[in-house]
């Protein structure tokens, strides 16, 4: 099928929002607007106030929702508009089961690694989360998803 198809320029496209989202915007929300709003600190506390504020708020309404407008042109399956209502037809679901891994990992994140290595660290955690995810996504092909449905 055409979602199946390897694509050259879905994969380049997907390449380049994800350095301009996850490298840049990431970089600066965690390490320029995090440590403004809360400090330096690599406390546990901290570093939960931090991984919260990402996987409660920045990701959810601002990460994943300018990922939902930027997919239906990656994939030339619509408009941005057509984006945004697929997210929200699974934000409630999608909203909370993120944060089983995100949580942990940015307390991590925060805590241990050092600021000017946590993008790759998060880059690296991300791999990890999109491959059990899109393992089960395809379990799941035949009917609907047990991750994000």
């Amino acid at each position: 099928s055409r979602d199946r198809d390897f694509s050259i320029r879905r994969n380049v496209l997907f390449s380049l929002w994800s350095a301009a989202y996850c490298g840049s915007a990431q970089h600066y929300i965690f390490n320029v607007l995090f440590t403004r709003l809360y400090g330096s600190a690599t406390t546990v506390r901290i570093a939960l106030i931090k991984a919260l504020s990402d996987s409660l708020v920045a990701t959810p309404l601002l990460g994943i929702p300018i990922y939902y407008l930027c997919k239906p042109i990656i994939e030339d399956t619509g408009s941005p508009l057509d984006g945004i209502r697929e997210y929200g037809d699974i934000f409630t679901s999608f909203y909370f089961k993120p944060s089983m891994v995100w949580v942990p990992a940015h307390v991590v994140t925060f805590t241990v690694v050092p600021q000017k290595l946590r993008i790759a660290w998060t880059a690296t955690v991300s791999v990890g989360w999109l491959s059990f995810v899109s393992y089960f996504a395809n379990q799941g092909a035949a009917g609907q998803s047990e991750l994000g449905r």
